[in-house]
């Protein structure tokens, strides 16, 4: 259940600040500068996503994650999930 909220939370917050700029910049259609910034943050948030959903993997198989792990360097491990 927290990830439903988690994730749907997320989605919803993000629908309403978007709903938002939209307001505004309906609002301040005439103002050049406010329809610059809502532009802006749009895609300030389109790239944040595309950036945090890359979902490629730095290993291709489990015999390689054991080789990578038993090197004896430092290893960072991340585990990342859409849903």
């Amino acid at each position: 259940m927290p990830e439903f909220i988690n994730h749907h939370s997320a989605l919803i917050l993000l629908g309403l600040l978007l709903g938002t700029l939209c307001f505004v910049g309906w609002v301040k259609r005439n103002n050049r500068k406010v329809l610059i910034v809502v532009a802006a943050v749009g895609l300030v948030f389109a790239l944040i996503f595309l950036s945090a959903t890359d979902g490629r993997s730095a290993v291709s198989s489990v015999a390689e994650f054991d080789s990578v792990i038993g090197s004896g360097e430092p290893v960072v491990v991340q585990f990342y999930s859409d849903t």
